[in-house]
């Protein structure tokens, strides 16, 4: 058995950390555009996870990852969509959850791209191909201010609040006709929920645009129009989220130094709140990872109850997202501002 496992991971050129319970192996197919990704169970237990490529060297992926659920010794295969291929044998990274409750575990994958079969002459498991599908989010505008916009992936909510919030001050905002997303053009004003050219305090925008494969730009600017008191507060982005989309209440921290590190969402407020040392904060569905990159922005505010809370926001994620620049005083007219990040949504689904 030892053996027979030793080849597998020759074979697979595939290096991770120690019981990963399943081996992965990669091919390009150019004439045909993609990137043939297998995962293989290799234990005598069920198994399931999600993948999440990071980098690859010598190919573009037009895919972030997707989840699999595999019997024992039953291998899947994934048609991963490419562009920009510069190398025969391309390299990838990617991170590896296996899901196990309290026991789930995250694993470091560099994988060296092969020539021919995948898995060659491994085993006598059974093979499927699953092809790997996408669904666009559907974005709702809200009826009022304290619920501006909502989003929905096949129907499911996966942000259920998103609203832009300019200190004390109310905005009024005026949809905009856009070819790639949606965009919103505002006044903050003083005192009322109207506009009546007289109480504005700042212009606002805010472009949400999105490609067919989950990504997502969020864009809020700001200017000026009047001088604010010192006390005014910095504007922010505020997302709500359904708890119920964490697969086994999982999140994941990617930090500066570029370290992963899952955690369980109870746990999570002490890491993440203000710590301008995270980049990305993802969300671990059961097919994909909801991931908010954060380089130019960071998470200011984390407000997670732990379920045992006799409290309906029990079952919600939420987060304040703001500018890295800092918000400081003098609040003088024409000046301006952007928060700024990008979010993968999980759109990765089987047919």
């Amino acid at each position: 058995m030892t053996k027979k496992i030793l080849i597998i991971l020759i074979l697979a050129a595939n290096v991770f950390a120690n019981n990963q319970p399943v081996i992965l192996a990669a091919r390009t197919i150019l004439r045909q555009g993609k990137l043939e990704f297998g995962v293989r169970n290799i234990t005598s237990s069920n198994v399931a996870g999600v993948i999440k490529f990071e980098n690859a060297v010598g190919v573009e992926l037009l895919a972030n990852g997707f989840g699999f659920e595999l019997a024992p010794k039953e291998t899947e295969y994934r048609a991963i969509p490419i562009r920009n291929t510069t190398k025969d044998l391309p390299s990838l990274t990617c991170d590896v959850v296996i899901f196990n409750n309290v026991k789930s575990r995250l694993y470091k994958n560099k994988i060296q791209c092969k020539s021919g079969a995948l898995f060659r002459d491994i085993g006598v498991s059974e093979m499927t191909s699953k092809p790997l599908m996408r669904k666009k989010v559907k974005i709702i505008d809200g009826k009022n201010i304290e619920n501006f916009l909502s989003f929905y992936l096949q129907n499911k909510c996966i942000i259920k609040d998103f609203y832009c919030l300019f200190g004390d001050f109310p905005i009024v905002w005026e949809k905009v006709n856009s070819k790639n997303g949606k965009e919103f053009i505002g006044k903050a004003v003083k005192g009322f929920n109207y506009y009546n050219r007289s109480n504005a305090v700042a212009n606002v925008k805010l472009a949400i645009k999105q490609n067919g494969r989950g990504d997502c730009m969020i864009v809020f600017n700001y200017s000026l129009l009047k001088q604010l008191p010192d006390t005014a507060k910095a504007p922010q982005i505020t997302i709500i989220i359904p708890r119920s989309l964490a697969k086994d209440d999982l999140a994941a921290l990617k930090f500066n130094d570029r370290k992963t590190q899952l955690i369980f969402l109870d746990d999570a407020r002490e890491l993440v709140n203000g710590n301008k040392k995270i980049e990305e904060f993802s969300i671990i569905t059961q097919n994909d990872w909801m991931t908010f990159f954060l380089d130019s922005s960071y998470l200011n505010l984390w407000n997670i109850l732990p379920k045992t809370t006799p409290d309906k926001r029990a079952g919600s994620i939420r987060l304040v997202i703001k500018s890295r620049n800092e918000w400081k005083r003098p609040f003088v007219p024409k000046r301006s501002g952007t928060i700024q990040f990008f979010i993968h949504f999980p759109v990765a689904v089987k047919k």
